[in-house]
């Protein structure tokens, strides 16, 4: 339960006082941050660290909401405003399905590989994830839709 606050604490925070980075920034910022994060949750767990574990979590946290902040600004400047709903509610349901398969991916791995090695392949999908959605970042033109 302290590891939540330990995140959350930082991505409530982090989503009140820095509103004022470009969303283009504050996402590419979140997701070196979430990949820094996923790093430091390996190495601690390989050093058995609680000091390193907290540190990546406030990384995460921090990460986190600002790739989701700078994804719906982004989201919501371009999306048609009669399609604006159903965009967030795919940005939201693409989100949480990537996420919980991921969860249930470390699950299921950790049995035969331990807990480090399923952490390693949760942090193989999650940057898989992060790599997209940097590209996304990248390539972004920031006009409205058409859709």
């Amino acid at each position: 339960m302290r590891s939540v606050f330990w995140s959350s604490g930082p991505g409530a925070l982090c989503q009140t006082t820095l509103k004022r980075i470009r969303p283009a920034i504050a996402g590419k910022i979140g997701i070196t941050l979430t990949f820094l994060a996923l790093i430091a949750v390996i190495l601690a767990q390989a050093q058995v660290s609680v000091t390193l574990f907290i540190v990546s979590a406030v990384m995460m946290g921090f990460g986190q909401s600002l790739s989701q902040y700078a994804g719906l600004v982004l989201l919501n400047g371009t999306a048609p405003n009669d399609k604006r709903a159903e965009v967030n509610a795919a940005f939201f349901l693409g989100g949480y399905v990537a996420g919980g398969s991921l969860v249930l991916l470390l699950g299921f791995a950790s049995g035969p590989l331990g807990l480090l090695g399923g952490s390693m392949v949760f942090t193989a999908g999650r940057t898989v994830i992060l790599l997209a959605g940097l590209i996304g970042l990248m390539t972004s033109t920031g006009k409205r839709s058409r859709i």
